[in-house]
C-alpha cells in the first residue's frame, strides 16, 4: 500500500512539473500588455546597437545581425517547433510580413529549443517568407530573459525595444504593435 501511495505521489509531482513547464506555451490570445513594454518601463531602453548586439544564423547558414535592420521597425518573434500556439500564430506573421514589407517593417522569427530539421520542414510547410534565425538561451537573455513562448518584441527604427508581449497574438494584435511605431 505504501508503494502505491509513493508511486501515486511521484506521478502527481511529475505531472505537476510537466504542467508548469508547458504552461509557458499558452494557447490564450493575449492583448499586448503595455505594462511590460520597454516604452512603459522606467529603465533605459535596450538598443540594437548598444545592448543587443545579436548575430544569428538563418536557415541557409547566413549570418544575420539585427544591426542590418537599423532604421526599420522589427517585430521579433521567439518560437519553437513544439509550441502549438507559436505555430498557430505563424500564418498571421507571414501575412504581416507580406503586408508591411514596403513600409520599412521586418518580421524575424527566432527559433529556440528545436531540432534544425524540424525547423526547416516547418518553415517549408507553413510557407514562412520572413527570415527564421536560430537562437538559444543567450539570445533570450539579450532580450531580458523570459520563460514563456511565443514571445514577441518590437524594435523601433532607433533600435530600441518598445514592445514586449508574451503569448499567442492575432494578426490584428501584431498589426497594432507595429503601427504604433511606423
Amino acid at each position: 500500500m505504501k508503494r502505491q501511495t509513493l508511486i501515486s505521489r511521484l506521478l502527481t509531482a511529475v505531472l505537476l512539473i510537466v504542467a508548469i513547464a508547458l504552461s509557458g506555451c499558452t494557447a490564450e490570445t493575449a492583448e499586448p500588455d503595455n505594462s511590460n513594454t520597454a516604452a512603459a518601463n522606467t529603465a533605459p531602453k535596450q538598443t540594437i546597437e548598444n545592448s543587443l548586439g545579436i548575430t544569428l544564423k538563418d536557415l541557409k547558414g547566413n549570418t544575420v545581425s539585427l544591426d542590418d535592420y537599423a532604421g526599420k521597425v522589427v517585430l521579433v518573434n521567439f518560437w519553437a517547433t513544439w509550441c502549438a500556439p507559436c505555430i498557430r500564430e505563424m500564418p498571421d506573421l507571414v501575412k504581416l510580413s507580406e503586408n508591411y514589407k514596403d513600409q520599412d517593417v521586418e518580421v524575424l522569427g527566432i527559433v529556440v529549443s528545436s531540432p534544425e530539421q524540424h525547423v526547416r520542414r516547418m518553415a517549408k510547410d507553413l510557407k514562412i517568407s520572413y527570415p527564421v534565425l536560430f537562437g538559444d538561451e543567450e539570445t533570450a537573455m539579450k532580450f531580458g530573459g523570459f520563460t514563456s513562448i511565443p514571445k514577441t518584441f518590437v524594435i523601433n527604427g532607433r533600435g530600441e525595444i518598445v514592445e514586449d508581449v508574451t503569448g499567442m497574438q492575432s494578426y490584428e494584435a501584431f498589426e497594432k504593435l507595429v503601427q504604433r511605431h511606423i
